[in-house]
């Protein structure tokens, strides 16, 4: 226990944890305990580790005195040296501690007895020969038997047959058939049941396979997979990315994130004399018409030619490779239209190519040949 004092002072220092007293000597130059050996008064065992000093227990009115033995080492097995605190007793003549209850002492000593308030029988703790420390019964309402209890008090019987006498959930290991019984205690009658019961239990009596499954062995059957191969079916490797790229394996397969970073290597860039991969052009790059690596959709074209005619005046004429005029034109096929309807074209080319009905109507140009020619309107 390591004890951190405070600087030299004239008043005592109590420690917060064990309790204890001291008082600054300075004559030796340092704190020394108040009275030798102390008393600590505490519902706690203090944490104190030195033969002979004294704790008043608080909470039950014992008081008990910190002992340290020697063990025996001729003892067969050995006794080990230990250290505990120790009931005092009013007398010379010490006597083990016995405590009730329905369950255990928790930290009991060696040699103290616990009476088991729920199944009426007293037990010892004791030092089996391996060094193990448990609770031994040390009577029996019944038979008598070598019985070895828990904390929660059943206890473990061997023999041939069961025990005459017995708790709910003691447990029973019948030496005849080698198998352990839990007493599954209904009422007043003791009904024993196997702890693992295998009678009645389906057990695998041979393992076949099919496909790409195989077996191996008999007594301890193996199961495996065969290699996949381009015949049959079977466990095949993710191909990585080196064996993506030279795409010369036939033994291995392509995950999606090894294709993609493949395709660049499968397929080169288009040009106008080498097949291969071409990016679409936007609206923009087709209004632009500057790009020569790019291609031009059917849809991209026809959003771009109203924009590509925006700047032909009303009245110009155009050609066109489709067979009806495009929108915002009129076909310059001497046809007869409204002058109302298309007004700005009829204030632009006036009768210039007939009156039409002289009052509502007019004519268009007559433009022949192929392509179409369209006017716009």
């Amino acid at each position: 226990m390591a004890l951190n004092f405070p600087p030299p002072s004239a008043s005592p220092y109590t420690d917060p944890v064990s309790g204890l007293k001291y008082i600054y000597n300075t004559t030796i130059g340092g704190w020394e305990a108040a009275i030798q050996p102390p008393a600590v008064v505490s519902p706690t065992a203090p944490d104190i580790s030195i033969p002979g000093f004294l704790w008043w227990d608080s909470t039950d009115g014992s008081l008990y005195i910190y002992y340290e033995d020697g063990g025996d080492a001729s003892a067969t097995p050995s006794i080990p040296a230990s250290a505990q605190w120790v009931e005092a007793t009013p007398s010379a003549t010490a006597s083990a501690i016995v405590r009730s209850g329905i369950n255990p002492p928790e930290s009991p000593n060696l040699n103290e007895l616990w009476w088991n308030s729920e199944d009426g029988n007293l037990y010892i703790y004791y030092s089996d020969p391996s060094g193990d420390l448990l609770w031994i019964q040390a009577s029996n309402n019944g038979p008598a038997s070598t019985s070895f209890v828990g904390s929660g008090g059943s206890s473990v019987t061997a023999g041939n047959s069961a025990p005459s006498s017995s708790q709910p959930y003691d447990l029973w290991y019948n030496t005849t058939d080698k198998t352990l019984y839990v007493n599954y205690q209904t009422g007043l009658n003791a009904n024993w049941v196997k702890v693992h019961d295998v009678t009645n239990v389906d057990a695998v009596t041979s393992v076949t396979a099919s496909g790409a499954l195989t077996v191996t062995g008999t007594t301890t059957p193996a199961i495996t997979v065969r290699d996949a191969s381009t015949t049959q079916n079977g466990v095949i490797r993710l191909a990585n990315a080196s064996e993506g790229t030279n795409a010369d394996s036939k033994l291995v397969a392509l995950s999606p994130g090894i294709l993609k970073d493949s395709i660049a290597s499968y397929l080169t860039d288009a040009t106008d004399s080498v097949k291969g991969i071409i990016e679409i052009a936007t609206s923009a790059e087709v209004l632009a018409g500057s790009d020569t690596t790019k291609a031009i959709t059917p849809k991209g074209l026809k959003d771009a030619i109203p924009s590509l005619f925006t700047n032909i005046p009303v009245g110009g004429i155009i050609q066109f490779g489709g067979s009806v005029a495009p929108t915002g034109y009129l076909k310059c096929d001497g046809s007869i239209v409204s002058r109302t309807t298309y007004s700005a074209l009829f204030a632009v080319v006036g009768t210039t190519y007939g009156i039409g009905d002289g009052v509502t109507t007019f004519r268009l140009p007559n433009v022949t040949g192929t392509p179409i020619s369209c006017i716009k309107f």
